[in-house]
């Protein structure tokens, strides 16, 4: 966020108004999908800890059941022995 606020102020300072609201758009919109890409990764990550598919990460489009996938993620402490993708990384 913080770099979206320094990129916005160093774009108004170069650009025109008009030309300000379009480039904080395309901005904020790249920072976001960076964002959300970083998030998927993260997740899938966290699923590989706990000894499941990243393929559950599609729970996270079922209404009810990305509850108890977040919960999951949460608080399912990781698995403490080597597992089908990798060594635990607690060890």
């Amino acid at each position: 966020m913080a770099l979206a606020i320094a990129l916005t102020i160093l774009l108004g300072a170069a650009l025109s108004i008009e030309t300000n609201m379009l480039a904080l758009g395309v901005v904020l919109v790249v920072i976001c999908v960076l964002g959300a890409l970083l998030e998927f990764f993260a997740s899938i990550h966290r699923l590989h800890d706990i000894g499941l598919s990243g393929w559950w990460l599609l729970l996270s489009f079922v209404p009810v059941a990305n509850l108890g996938l977040a919960l999951l993620l949460l608080f399912k402490p990781g698995d403490p022995e080597t597992n089908h993708y990798g060594p635990s990384p607690h060890v």
